[in-house]
């Protein structure tokens, strides 16, 4: 019967984007290989003073040890680069007690994940060797081929988040990085006139009608430094796009007001739309519910009839993109204090379509 050692390694990386590393592997000792070893040229280390089981250990650790040999009478530890043949070699001539040889098993998937070609392919939002832990957003997802091209509702965990998040994620390759929608505003008879709680936690229609809540979007912008939200105008049948990026996108926990700010803006792929949220940079988030607007005597949550990031001065600011949309034929304003509207540079350009989502470049 063979004798064999089975040996778990689990390995810690820094970067948050890989997370742990699971290797498993068996080790047969082969006893047609007594008395025999390896060629200097084939030995890729060489350590002192270790028993076998550190001996397996140190291979375990080591990607280039395929087989070792250890020296019981001087307790001589030898990995090798190569994998040792149905029989051994006769002509290996460095003697060792115990020939030793490593073979890597099959990983096994955690939640869902399946195995194809010894990778595990992961779902739902969970990436990771065997599929251990959620993505932090949907940049990370997108560093995972098998998440390529794909959209829909995921589950993600941003370190300042204490549970994970259901987030909407855009994984197309044709756009510039992965996109998280914080709001996606596309029918005219959905009215986003809700509540600070529900602002806080969030709420959907449907797939099209949506806004991520407060709370999610405090602990993704403050979990990374470097996210930009971009905000899209379209019109009808999505002819007429107008991006707007804002970079050092940040929105502040609930106890802060949700305080919304950013630290530059910039045209973006599409034609720009222009800067309409330059005055309410620093805000405080308002609902019909709850007037922190600072401008005393009026309460720009009813006014626009919807939560949003208003201000004081400006008349509640140049935009409202969670207002009505009016959708006409035209595609022109009409006025009315709770539509849909971006001023700069838009004028009475009314859009069809509004969404905002998260973009965070990924550095190698």
């Amino acid at each position: 019967m063979e004798e064999k050692y089975l040996f778990w390694v689990l390995s810690f990386f820094l970067l948050p984007a890989i997370g742990a590393e699971f290797r498993q592997a068996t080790f047969t000792v082969r006893g047609d290989c007594a008395d025999s070893g390896f060629h200097s040229e084939d030995i890729s280390a060489l350590i002192p003073n270790h028993d076998m089981m550190e001996c397996i250990i140190a291979c375990m650790e080591d990607p280039y040890c395929h087989s070792l040999a250890e020296v019981e009478s001087d307790h001589t530890c030898t990995h090798s680069n190569i994998s040792l043949s149905s029989t051994c070699d006769p002509s290996q001539s460095v003697q060792g007690s115990k020939i030793l040889e490593k073979r890597e098993n099959t990983l096994t998937c955690l939640n869902g994940g399946t195995l194809v070609n010894d990778t595990c392919l992961c779902e739902g939002g969970y990436v990771g060797l065997t599929c251990d832990h959620f993505a932090t957003d949907c940049a990370e997802m997108g560093q995972y081929p098998y998440y390529a091209g794909m959209e829909g509702y995921f589950q993600i965990q941003p370190a300042l988040s204490p549970t994970p998040i259901t987030v909407f994620c855009s994984l197309d390759s044709s756009y510039p990085m992965p996109r998280l929608y914080i709001q996606r505003h596309f029918s005219k008879s959905v009215v986003f006139n809700k509540s600070w709680s529900e602002y806080a936690e969030g709420f959907s229609f449907d797939d099209t009608n949506m806004w991520l809540g407060n709370t999610h979007q405090s602990s993704i912008t403050r979990s990374y430094t470097d996210y930009n939200l971009i905000v899209e105008l379209a019109g009808y049948q999505w002819n007429s796009v107008k991006q707007r990026a804002y970079q050092g996108f940040r929105v502040e926990d609930e106890t802060n007001n949700f305080i919304m700010t950013f630290q530059t803006s910039s045209p973006y792929t599409f034609p720009d739309a222009g800067d309409s949220l330059v005055h309410v940079n620093g805000s405080n988030f308002t609902t019909f519910d709850r007037d922190l607007d600072g401008i005393a005597g009026s309460h720009c949550g009813v006014l626009r009839n919807c939560g949003f990031w208003f201000t004081a001065g400006n008349k509640c600011g140049q935009s409202s993109p969670n207002g009505l949309l009016i959708q006409n034929v035209i595609e022109e304003r009409l006025f009315i204090e709770d539509e849909v509207f971006w001023t700069y540079d838009m004028g009475i350009w009314s859009p069809w379509y509004v969404q905002m989502y998260l973009e965070r470049p990924i550095y190698s």
